[in-house]
């Protein structure tokens, strides 16, 4: 399906080359994994109730227990069914059997999982240790906001500076039949490293215009996720919800639909990983070429 990678090619190149690729081969994509696509989108889809029952529902241990438990089993079907979804097109790249395809790209998701968790732990620990600082405490509200605003900035920067050699990493495992998982925060990480520059500007730019374009096709569901969950900050400060009964599934329908068009979104990112992941390799181990 892919030729040409192991290539010097600029950020844009990648891109263009990728996004080529991706197109041309998008009705084969879509007949492989359309089913576990609309099955993952489903799932995500029933999260929406989750957090509202946690809210809405009653005080009862086994309210609260039950909320959890859903909660979970959301999590760990979607992990599953992401892992399903990526194998599908790993196998149409390399040929690997989808049994060790998936099994990679499991490891590959809990590895992003836990990388996730703790950005979201470093972005919780400075805006507490912001927040206990008395003389910033005490600023107007405005000024507050955009002081965290600006220290939320520089963060993701930091952190998608160290992020950004996974990029080689996790490309390289996954597209290798003998690359071991241990090298995705070792000797792979080290090489894409040496490459930080484009891993990075390729990192941003697939943030940049994967936001753009999902901002757009999927506006309907992130309003009515939006609409949710400002019902449900009201509801837990003691106002009425203010939103219809059917409004629940609504939102299911329009998160449903708009999960599965930002899933091919996606699809195409792995696509870039793997052109970025032959530009380096490319450059770094045959720096002559």
């Amino acid at each position: 399906m892919i030729n040409d990678i192991f290539k010097n090619r600029s950020c844009l190149g990648c891109l263009s080359a990728s996004l080529g690729v991706y197109s041309t081969n998008f009705a084969k994509i879509l007949r492989c994994t359309w089913i576990w696509v609309l099955a993952l989108s489903v799932v995500l889809g029933l999260a929406t109730f989750v957090s509202p029952m946690a809210v809405l529902g009653s005080n009862s241990m086994g309210q609260f227990a039950g909320t959890i438990a859903a909660g979970c089993l959301v999590a760990v079907a979607s992990v599953v069914l992401d892992s399903v979804v990526k194998s599908n097109v790993v196998v149409m790249l390399n040929d690997e059997k989808r049994g060790v395809a998936f099994k990679k790209m499991l490891k590959v998701d809990v590895f992003s999982i836990v990388l996730f968790a703790v950005c979201l732990m470093v972005f919780a620990g400075s805006t507490y240790l912001l927040m206990s600082i008395e003389s910033v405490r005490t600023l107007p509200a405005s000024t507050f906001t955009v002081m965290l605003l600006a220290v939320y900035l520089c963060l993701f920067m930091l952190l998608a500076l160290l992020a950004s050699p996974y990029i080689y990493s996790v490309s390289k495992y996954i597209f290798n039949k003998d690359t071991k998982f241990k090298n995705l925060v070792g000797s792979d990480y080290a090489k894409g490293y040496k490459k930080l520059g484009f891993v990075f500007s390729i990192l941003l730019l697939l943030i940049l215009v994967g936001a753009m374009v999902c901002a757009f096709l999927c506006l309907p569901g992130i309003v009515t996720n939006a609409a949710s969950n400002i019902d449900t900050m009201g509801v837990m400060q003691g106002d009425e919800t203010g939103i219809p009964t059917y409004f629940g599934w609504l939102n299911f329908l329009a998160t449903t639909i708009s999960t599965f068009i930002m899933q091919y979104v996606y699809l195409w990112g792995v696509f870039v990983f793997v052109y970025a992941y032959g530009n380096v390799e490319a450059s770094v181990s045959n720096p002559k070429e």
